[in-house]
């Protein structure tokens, strides 16, 4: 991995929030939850209500990704 400065890694992450990639939009999240800043709250809150990635256990539907991104908004508007 890369070590990027402060602001570089969470530019980096914020592009991840959009990737093809369910899991790097998941860790995006929780990356945001940590380092993330109130004016990312609404692009947490619009992919915590949109992120189209599911799948079933056990009968239920499961959103991985929208679920991840709505910890980070709580933790981030918490601050």
């Amino acid at each position: 991995m890369i070590i990027l400065c402060g602001f570089l890694k969470i530019k980096l992450v914020r592009k991840m929030l959009t990737g093809n990639n369910w899991k790097d939009r998941s860790q995006a999240c929780d990356i945001m939850a940590k380092w993330g800043k109130k004016s990312d709250l609404r692009r947490l809150r619009t992919i915590a209500s949109t992120d189209a990635y599911s799948y079933f256990r056990r009968r239920n539907r499961i959103f991985p990704v929208r679920d991840m991104c709505r910890k980070a908004a709580g933790r981030v508007s918490m601050r």
